[in-house]
């Protein structure tokens, strides 16, 4: 026992290195996940051709509310827009003029950011769905549809720069925002050109802005599923479920900020932002209480309550199509203060994560805080629009440090549970032993007992068999009613009940009836001798009664002892045996004509259960240990004189087999 614990030292030790790993290589991967590009030095010199990269600096705006103009007016890009055009019901229209072209050259329109999700139609083409936004262009007649029919029904990302290819003789084009903006601001940045160098300002843009993102993407999909994994290996570790759950949230949130065509509609889009961080929230939350030690089961049901409350509130606000703006503001409030107070908690229970554990989420939450308040002054306008988001960032440093953190809870976890296996061995050993000590000692008291009982039976069986035969003899030299020859018939009928002693072994052996006729043949000349009748008429209905070796026993040595005591204290002249069936039991019955228990001068001995005799007593015991429902009587006889000897034996008695029957069970 004691090498156990020496062999699962390493575990931790490869955990731990299985964690650093897993960790270098997200970040490996989340590095090389943004397009490769070119910087401006390996730029080829006709980049240039068709014409110079053209800001687009103004725009003219259009807003609608429920089909009516609420506003028109030209604005300088990036439009800040006013708080009350983010209700729904508000549609807000952009059309910009594009420059002509100086050439056949192929031309494009660049968007860095667009304040909702939108389409875009130049002329009476749909741009959003001639080409994927945020990849590079492709010739005309290699550009495809996405294959439906209405324009309306395909929407872009306004959170992720887009290149579109311009028609030749485009003028104009129209950005219509489809859902309520996200931030204070509508169009942010438009840029016109040639197709070739747009296309390398878009990739040196998009890799600029969609690291934080690609890299948070990665970590929280490739995390997220392997923990959760991981989780359905070793379901009590509740730790693993939450942070699964966080970072598989996390994953999913950042997919679908840098995805280019909406895959839902615009406000279940906008919706899933806010939705899915209340997922994050509520699964951090859940395992900072794990990790302290503090997720009490009325904790968890208070945060599940809350949690289906937020559910419920997001079901209505999509079936409404209402709201959008003010549960996505309520999350944002709810998303900071439990991050403040998940700090709290950390700071005001740090003793349960000692050491570096508690710091490292502390840095975590704090990264995360200050991209939050960065990115939530992009949104009210305190910051400008045209930088990236910080939030994820955050994100994914607090994705780390929860992952190192749960790493240890687990690993510390499995150490206890090592060392709870090892004393829960060694207590089962000694258990063991003891336990093996005390059924020896069990077995010795059992073979002890059941060599008292023995001796105890064999007493028995002397006394009725031998005893019951010696006193005949004795009262027959008394009376000197025994010659030499009988007494010598006697005694070797005395030596036949020795073979007795043994089990019948065939059927007719096993029968009442046969039993009954040995005991009478044997008996019938003694009593006479000594001067008493037996008087019994065989029955067949006993010779069909089947019985086991112990009954048989019992029955016999009560005849013996029942006849004996006739002999000695009844003063009898006849001696009646009757056996019947009634109901369901076997009623044997010995009475003498004498003088009764009443008259004779040892009645109280006959009369007591308890007396230290070995006659009736313990013929009393032995018809107790045939079981429940066995009875033995003495009492006077109904008539004037004598006493009556009554034996009650239930069949199923009878059918039962006793220890040490080797016949089996007997049969009826």
């Amino acid at each position: 026992m004691n090498s156990r614990p020496c062999a699962d030292k390493t575990k931790p030790s490869r955990l731990w290195f299985a964690w650093l790993g897993l960790i270098v290589w997200l970040v490996a991967t989340a590095s090389i996940s943004a397009p490769v590009v070119r910087t401006n030095a390996d730029v080829d010199p006709v980049q240039n051709l068709g014409g110079p990269i053209v800001p687009l600096l103004s725009a003219e705006r259009k807003v609608y509310r429920d089909g009516t103009l609420m506003d028109r007016a030209f604005v300088a890009l990036p439009d800040r827009l006013d708080r009350q055009w983010s209700q729904e019901g508000t549609l807000i229209v952009y059309e910009l003029p594009l420059l002509p072209a100086r050439d056949d050259a192929p031309r494009a329109l660049w968007l860095l950011r667009v304040g909702a999700p939108y389409h875009l139609e130049v002329g009476q083409e749909n741009l959003s769905q001639r080409l994927p936004p945020s990849l590079p262009l492709q010739d005309d007649t290699a550009a495809t549809h996405s294959g439906k029919d209405d324009a309306a029904d395909t929407y872009l990302n306004g959170r992720s720069p887009a290149l579109f290819r311009l028609p030749p003789q485009a003028e104009t084009a129209r950005i219509t925002l489809t859902a309520p903006a996200f931030m204070p601001f509508g169009l942010i940045e438009a840029l016109q050109g040639p197709a070739q160098p747009l296309i390398r300002h878009h990739l040196v843009r998009y890799e600029t802005l969609s690291r934080p993102v690609n890299f948070s993407q990665v970590m929280g999909l490739s995390i997220g599923l392997m923990t959760l994994l991981l989780w359905t290996l070793r379901r009590h570790q509740r730790a693993l479920l939450y942070f699964g759950l966080m970072a598989l949230s996390l994953g999913v949130r950042e997919t679908l900020y840098s995805t280019s065509v909406l895959p839902l509609p615009p406000v279940i889009f906008e919706l899933s932002n806010p939705w899915l961080i209340v997922h994050f929230v509520t699964a951090a939350t859940a395992l900072t209480l794990t990790l302290l030690g503090s997720a009490t089961p009325a904790r968890m049901r208070h945060l599940l309550f809350a949690w289906s409350l937020i559910q419920a509130l997001f079901a209505v606000v999509a079936g409404l199509h209402t709201g959008a703006q003010w549960i996505r503001m309520f999350v944002v409030l709810l998303g900071n203060g439990a991050l403040v107070g998940i700090v709290w908690m950390l700071m005001h229970k740090r003793h349960a994560l000692p050491g570096w554990r508690s710091w490292t989420l502390l840095v975590g939450y704090l990264l995360l805080i200050a991209g939050s308040l960065h990115d939530l002054g992009m949104a009210v306008g305190w910051t400008p629009p045209t930088g990236g988001t910080y939030i994820a960032w955050g994100f994914g440093a607090l994705v780390l440090a929860y992952g190192v953190v749960t790493a240890d809870y687990v690993l510390r976890e499995l150490a206890q549970a090592q060392r709870v296996r090892a004393e829960l061995a060694e207590r089962l050993e000694n258990f063991s032993t003891a336990l093996s000590a005390s059924l020896d000692a069990v077995a010795q008291s059992t073979r002890e007992q059941a060599r008292q009982e023995e001796r105890q039976q064999v007493m028995r069986d002397l006394h009725d068999t031998l005893g019951a035969r010696l006193i005949t003899a004795l009262r027959g030299v008394e009376r000197q009613a025994l010659d030499r020859p009988a007494l010598v018939q006697l005694l070797r009928a005395t030596v036949t009940d020795l073979s007795h002693l043994r089990a019948p072994t065939s059927r007719s052996e096993r029968s009442i009836g046969h039993m009954l006729r040995q005991w009478q043949a044997e008996w019938a000349p003694h009593l006479e001798r000594a001067g008493m009748r037996l008087s019994w008429q065989p029955s067949t209905e006993m010779d069909l009664l089947q019985a086991s070796s112990a009954v048989l026993s019992v029955l016999r040595a009560i005849l013996q002892e029942g006849a004996a005591n006739a002999l000695k204290h009844a003063q009898a002249t006849q001696l009646t045996l009757k056996c019947r069936l009634d109901a369901d039991a076997l009623i044997v019955t010995l009475e003498d004509d004498g003088i009764g228990l009443g008259c004779a001068s040892d009645s109280s001995a006959l009369r007591s259960q308890a007396g230290h005799g070995i006659g009736l007593n313990s013929l009393r015991a032995r018809a107790r240990s045939l079981g429940e429902g066995v009875h033995l009587d003495v009492t006077d006889a109904p008539t004037l004189s004598g006493a009556v000897l009554r034996l009650s034996l239930p069949l199923e008695r009878l059918r039962t087999p006793q220890p040490g029957d080797s016949a089996g069970q007997a049969q009826t």
